[in-house]
């Protein structure tokens, strides 16, 4: 029993401290520039695959994986602040 207890424990440690990166990088991503934030929080925050994105975002395939990359530097830059 002590031992599901301490699972537990370390499972909701887990838990609590993915919670605080997820704040985090919102607080973050709130700082940049559209489209890439679109891109991100897609991507990221509600986990939809780069062809959704593109999908809902009405960009071809390919340039939607040049536009990720292009806010991946842009939320870096951010991040170094």
């Amino acid at each position: 029993m002590a031992e599901i207890r301490d699972s537990f424990d370390v499972l909701m440690e887990e838990i609590i401290k993915e919670k605080k990166q997820e704040k985090e990088i919102i607080i973050i991503l709130k700082k940049v520039k559209q489209p890439y934030k679109n891109i991100l929080f897609k991507t990221y925050i509600q986990a939809k695959s780069l062809v959704e994105v593109a999908n809902e975002m009405n960009y071809a395939y390919k340039y939607t994986i040049n536009m990720h990359k292009e806010s991946l530097n842009e939320f870096d830059k951010i991040c170094k602040l």
